[in-house]
């Protein structure tokens, strides 16, 4: 194949030299590699369900990590296998290979399988991708990984991990949790007093034996001491 160079144009600086670049002189490849490249009425290098699969692959790649390193199993094998294979069908599409389903399998650290079996999930993944439509994300459904992977809400915010569910957090209690930890943020940013700081967390009338009722008649609330009470 034939290159050609083009001139970037850049700041005239004195003494400096025009930079260049070598692009492909085959214009139907590169139009094929733009068709590729961009997502159908959007300006985004990927599809919607390829940033959906690359964003569920970095997570699998800190979690497996995260594991490892703190001496943990990865999981059920199995059902790791098949969360990678279904990744890679959303990043690669219907056709994928089946050296794309080992390679992203090996990338996350899953144990070598025998070829057959490499076989089996890129086939299975290949139907439920193209049985799904090209733009349809119910392929991986983040609640669905988050159970495969078994992910736990401490992980999953400790990892930053996006786009799968955890096992031991409904999407509606994880809703509630944040808008809690939000309203609490805007509060401390007004000078409020934290919850967990609170009379009513901290309960200071117990430290000096005296009951609730008695610790607000006497004014202890508003910073009296008991000699001036």
């Amino acid at each position: 194949m034939h290159l050609r160079t083009t001139l970037i144009p850049g700041p005239e600086v004195e003494g400096s030299r025009p930079r260049a670049r070598a692009v492909f002189a085959n214009n139907d490849r590169n139009a094929r590699m733009r068709d590729f490249s961009r997502a159908p009425g959007g300006s985004s290098k990927y599809t919607a369900v390829q940033l959906q699969g690359r964003t569920i692959r970095n997570g699998l790649f800190r979690l497996a990590h995260h594991r490892r390193h703190t001496g943990q199993g990865i999981g059920h094998g199995w059902s790791w296998l098949e969360t990678a294979a279904d990744v890679a069908a959303a990043i690669y599409g219907a056709n994928l290979s089946v050296s794309q389903v080992e390679g992203l399998c090996i990338r996350i650290g899953l144990p070598p399988q025998d070829p057959g079996v490499y076989e089996r999930l890129a086939a299975r993944a290949s139907d439920a991708r193209r049985s799904a439509g090209p733009e349809n994300l119910g392929l991986l459904d983040p609640e669905v990984v988050g159970k495969r992977v078994e992910l736990t809400a401490e992980e999953r915010e400790g990892l930053c991990i996006k786009r799968i569910g955890s096992i031991d957090e409904t999407p509606s209690e994880r809703a509630k949790r944040k808008g809690r930890e939000r309203k609490g943020a805007g509060r401390a940013a007004n000078g409020a007093t934290p919850r967990s700081k609170s009379k009513a967390a901290t309960k200071p009338w117990e430290a000096i034996g005296i009951s609730k009722s008695t610790y607000y008649h006497r004014g202890l609330h508003r910073g009296r001491t008991e000699s001036s009470a």
